[in-house]
């Protein structure tokens, strides 16, 4: 078997995995993604001190 196959066989049975284990969770929006970053975020710079975008 050429190794291009193999790859294409196991990204279809990858997908087909994924998919079946993820069809029936119900994903977050991209909205509440956000907002639960954020919430993160916030909460990491009240305890921490460490806010994003200084590199030191």
């Amino acid at each position: 078997m050429k190794n291009e196959q193999f790859e294409c066989m196991f990204d279809s049975v990858l997908t087909d995995v994924v998919k079946q284990t993820y069809s029936n969770l119900s994903l977050p929006s991209i909205e509440q993604i956000q907002i639960s970053m954020k919430k993160m975020m916030d909460h990491i710079e009240a305890n921490h001190g460490w806010s994003p975008g200084i590199d030191r």
